[in-house]
């Protein structure tokens, strides 16, 4: 084969298909390139019976002969990652030590090392740094649709309300160590979808259903309905004004706001 003798020595399965190790060397089928990829000096065909398959016979993505280097590396002779090879599988195929665009957003979330391995700015990593230094951040752009993204792309105007999501889609945007409505950025601001309504103090919140409204937060006033030591930081409204729930001019009466009584009575 190919001016070599083959000599096989065992045969063992992986990606579902027989490869042949022999004297010659041996390859490992590589399902993403369609091609056979060299793992030691050598190379022989991948076979089911003594039929070769997916091109394994003809197809060897090393540009050299005898080349070892990649699966010491985690990567190939033609300088890519390779899974097969032990990189991480969103690296397969991919240069290392560069920045890519994995989920085609136009943003990008994923850094592959030099080493081959993968860190892919998501969920699970919001506010951690890659290992080139890079912070993972989420990024509302200005028609409410979120991308992760890898500190490094132009400057973005992070969780100031603006628009309105990044106040309430559960990540630190702007990784300051305080999330959505917590954020002091997010004062005042609005989800118009639920009535939810960001808040620190008390008086960002309107009047509502007759009665003041009050700020579940450390500095405003605990809503019992909420879980401690967990604030919400948003504005609530009592069902029944008591003391100093009504607006100016008004006083509680039997549980309502009036202006028609001049004295708080039950």
């Amino acid at each position: 084969m190919h001016g070599q003798v083959v000599i096989q020595m065992e045969k063992r399965v992986k990606y579902g298909m027989i490869i042949s190790q022999t004297n010659a060397g041996e390859s490992v089928w590589d399902p993403d390139d369609n091609a056979c990829i060299i793992t030691k000096e050598g190379w022989t065909g991948i076979t089911s019976g003594s039929v070769a398959v997916n091109g394994c016979d003809g197809t060897r993505e090393s540009k050299e002969s005898g080349v070892k280097e990649g699966c010491g590396t985690r990567y190939f002779g033609d300088g890519n990652c390779e899974q097969p090879c032990g990189a991480d599988a969103a690296c397969d195929e991919r240069a290392p030590d560069s920045y890519y665009d994995s989920d085609m957003d136009n943003y990008l979330d994923l850094y592959c090392g030099s080493d081959c391995s993968a860190f892919r700015c998501n969920a699970d990593n919001n506010c951690t740094r890659s290992p080139k230094g890079d912070m993972c951040y989420y990024y509302v752009d200005p028609s409410g649709t979120g991308h992760w993204l890898l500190f490094g792309s132009p400057d973005q105007s992070y969780e100031a309300g603006s628009p309105w999501q990044e106040c309430f889609d559960s990540y630190d945007n702007d990784c300051d160590g305080k999330r959505d409505c917590a954020d002091d950025r997010c004062r005042g601001v609005k989800n118009p979808e639920t009535g939810e309504i960001c808040c620190q103090t008390n008086d960002v919140c309107p009047i509502r259903y007759g009665v003041k409204g009050k700020c579940d937060s450390p500095y405003g006033k605990d809503n019992p309905e909420t879980t401690k030591p967990q604030y919400t930081y948003t504005c609530w409204w009592k069902e029944k004004c008591y003391g100093d729930d009504c607006p100016s001019g008004q006083k509680c009466y039997c549980g309502v706001c009036s202006a028609t009584f001049t004295s708080e009575g039950w």
